[in-house]
């Protein structure tokens, strides 16, 4: 069942509308893209199904997807990233009515194209519910397809049908996945040969597990590649990366104890909450080891780290200024299931 009357709808949006200028018509220069993740539903391991919310066929909080893309949409964005989980896969304990990962990966272009009537492009990648379905691969394909279509957009697009690449103005684009080698481990050569040889002035990466611990799943990317992936990324000149997995939100801003990096940082944006079951935080550490025995320092603001709120982010880079991220949260009262739910998440195929 979806939720479509207005009535039921109250938008907090963490930014002042004159500030963001969407009303006006985007400079040349102006660049403007939203990323979300997590839409999944919940499911009986998690505290069941949330009535008029999930649809056990599609696999989607269709209750908060929708409203979320209708305001994701209403900002006039270039594109939109979508970090993974976008369905609730299959699942090995019996649930009378579940889609295949087929179906509800099909639901789920069939949904988001009736959100979108100006046909913005949008490109995900493979979150780990994802790969829950007998052949998961091939399942991917219809997305596969999708993502071609929106290819031809931009020109020098690249994709070997799960890795994703593109150009924008001034503006490159990195999308990882992270389950062709196993869980959790990203192409390095892939990301440097294909796209970030040929790379703008601003860089922005994402993929579904985090760099860093965000205070719900205990994993992420392993160490080696996530160390690999750091420092390819900063030598490129990435200074922000978008990550999901984690249903909650957090920004955490990663400096090193040596000189690798050059005095630069990168920060990393968890925002898995588009509607899957918000997860419970732990305490959230200030620094991390490196494999090569460097440390690094995790800097968080109180206000970095929000939990049991619905959210996209949005991305703003004006000409060479320094990108402004907004994550715009979204109240939706009457959702059935305010509290916090820890992580339980059902074994997939």
């Amino acid at each position: 069942m979806r939720v479509t009357s207005k009535a039921l709808l109250s938008f907090t949006l963490l930014a002042a509308f004159a500030v963001i200028g969407y009303t006006d018509a985007k400079p040349q220069t102006h660049v403007r893209f939203m990323v979300m993740g997590d839409d999944r539903i919940r499911f009986p391991s998690e505290g069941g199904l949330r009535a008029g919310f999930d649809n056990l066929k599609s696999g989607i909080n269709e209750g908060v997807l929708g409203p979320m893309l209708d305001s994701m949409f209403r900002m006039k964005p270039d594109f939109v990233l979508v970090t993974g989980d976008l369905v609730g896969g299959e699942s090995k304990t019996p649930l009378p009515g579940l889609g295949t990962l087929d179906e509800q990966l099909a639901a789920w272009i069939t949904f988001v194209k009736h959100h979108n009537p100006n046909n913005v492009p949008i490109l995900p990648v493979r979150g780990n519910h994802e790969t829950r379905g007998a052949h998961p691969a091939d399942s991917w394909k219809p997305v596969q397809r999708m993502t071609k279509e929106y290819a031809m957009r931009f020109p020098g697009f690249q994709t070997d049908g799960f890795n994703l690449g593109f150009n924008y103005k001034n503006v490159t684009i990195l999308g990882l996945d992270c389950y062709q080698s196993g869980a959790n481990w990203a192409s390095v050569y892939w990301s440097h040969a294909k796209v970030l040889r040929n790379k703008k002035k601003n860089v922005f990466a994402f993929s579904h597990p985090m760099f860093f611990f965000s205070g719900g799943h205990e994993d992420k990317l392993s160490n080696q590649n996530r160390d690999e992936l750091l420092n390819a990324l900063v030598d490129a000149g990435c200074r922000n990366f978008f990550a999901g997995h984690d249903h909650l939100y957090d920004k955490v801003t990663a400096t090193r104890s040596d000189k690798r990096w050059h005095g630069a940082s990168i920060t990393q944006y968890v925002a898995g909450t588009a509607g899957a079951p918000f997860y419970a935080g732990k305490a959230l550490p200030d620094k991390d080891a490196a494999m090569d025995g460097a440390t690094y320092f995790l800097k968080r603001n109180p206000t970095d780290h929000v939990e049991n709120r619905y959210a996209y982010l949005m991305v703003d880079v004006y000409g060479d200024k320094p990108p402004v991220v907004t994550p715009m949260f979204l109240d939706l009262p009457s959702i059935p299931d305010p509290k916090v739910m820890g992580v339980q998440e059902p074994a997939g195929k």
